[in-house]
């Protein structure tokens, strides 16, 4: 895979680093979590115990945290209401759907609001409801406590809406990192593949004829021998446009 559960493993030190060197603040690894700074962890795969309830893990972590009494049962109040976990707090885990087992992954990892989040894809397997309520309460967290979060995700409208910067990784380096309205202008543009079997001009004039604001890319990485490569400004991509050409074209046979 590209990196991304191997990173999020490393930098909360579950998983010691080869080569390099990784510095939060300033400060190396060891350094960071030595200073008492709290953080949390959701990882990719639900680390519960199956037989107790979710209120119980909920009472575990609000300790583990130092959070007593009624403050402890506010926050789990506050957890299992964001989620709507509240119908399943005394269900054992191995009663519930992963769906409901990863959003408890997710109310245990923001528990005493840490300065960091590392959040390994928090929202797979999770309905569309679900994953709304988990970013909303991701979101809530770190403004509350002014901090930061590392996410992996598979979902673009995730990176959106929880995520100031944005990164591709592939095979454990970043392609590209910024801001979402940066990764737009800078990858945003649409390539348009078409393979010869007329003359070039031809080709050339039908794409302009769809596409006025098309270039045609020489030399592009994408292209063969036998293929034009046109580039297309995102926001002058009208799939709206390329269906009523089509339409035309079946008409006039």
């Amino acid at each position: 895979g590209p990196g991304k559960t191997t990173c999020l493993d490393i930098l909360p030190y579950t998983q010691t680093q080869t080569p390099g060197t990784i510095e939060i603040e300033g400060q190396d690894l060891r350094t960071f979590y030595r200073n008492s700074n709290k953080i949390g962890v959701c990882c990719q795969m639900n680390t519960l115990w199956k037989e107790l309830t979710v209120r119980q893990h909920l009472k575990i972590f609000t300790k583990i945290n130092g959070i007593y009494g009624q403050e402890a049962d506010q926050a789990i109040q506050y957890l299992l209401d964001s989620l709507q976990l509240e119908s399943y707090s005394q269900q054992k885990i191995s009663e519930l759907s992963m769906g409901t087992q990863r959003k408890l992954c997710v109310a245990l990892s923001v528990i005493g609001a840490p300065r960091i989040l590392f959040l390994d894809e928090p929202s797979t397997g999770i309905d569309p409801v679900g994953r709304s309520q988990i970013w909303d309460l991701i979101k809530t967290v770190v403004r509350a406590k002014q901090g930061s979060m590392i996410l992996t995700t598979h979902y673009m409208q995730e990176a959106e809406l929880v995520g100031d910067k944005l990164g591709i990784l592939v095979n454990g380096a970043f392609q590209t990192i910024g801001t979402l309205a940066n990764l737009k202008k800078k990858h945003g543009d649409y390539l348009i593949v078409i393979k010869k079997t007329t003359e070039r001009g031809t080709v050339g004039k039908a794409v302009e004829y769809v596409f006025p604001e098309a270039k045609l890319e020489e030399g592009n990485s994408h292209s063969k021998m036998n293929e034009m490569v046109f580039k297309v400004p995102a926001d002058m991509m009208k799939f709206s446009r390329i269906f009523e050409v089509l339409a035309a074209s079946k008409a006039d046979g």
